[in-house]
């Protein structure tokens, strides 16, 4: 279901969807915002993230990047400290409004097209050698945190 059509249903404007969908709702009726909101759920509508992340220039992602190349031993994935720190990450993203993409990568490379290919507002890296997290700095232009480099 497009706006346009939940729109035509509650016999109000499109911008009037749209200030619903964004929480701008003083110039809205209670009357229109609950009924906008009861169409909204009944059709299970979902703002396209894309469309999004083009306006606004914030995709509202944060990845999360493992590196795991030869010379890591053992992927921080499969370690319990490690299990437990991204999901108390990924809560707390969610709650800040934000999504976690968690990926694994070989090279270096492959997080810089990751963090292109879905515009990343910033990335998180975990269990990085210290001279691939320079590396990476210099490749991708947002901010990074780092957990745990390794010299």
């Amino acid at each position: 279901m497009m706006i346009k059509e939940i729109a035509e249903i509650a016999g109000v404007s499109m911008t009037t969807v749209y200030n619903v969908l964004h929480g701008n709702v003083k110039k809205v009726s209670k009357e229109n915002t609950k009924k906008i909101q009861k169409l909204l759920d009944e059709y299970h509508y979902v703002p396209k993230m894309g469309l999004r992340a083009l306006k606004n220039h914030s995709s509202k992602i944060i990845g999360v990047v493992i590196h795991s190349s030869c010379y890591y031993e053992n992927s921080a994935i499969s370690d319990t400290f490690y299990s437990h720190l991204i999901g108390a990450m990924e809560e707390a993203l969610r709650k800040a409004g934000y999504y976690m993409m968690l990926y694994a990568a070989e090279s270096l490379e492959e997080i810089f097209h990751m963090a292109l290919a879905w515009n990343v507002d910033g990335l998180i890296a975990i269990t990085f050698m210290y001279r691939d997290y320079i590396k990476l700095k210099t490749l991708v232009n947002k901010p990074i945190v780092a957990i745990d480099l390794i010299e």
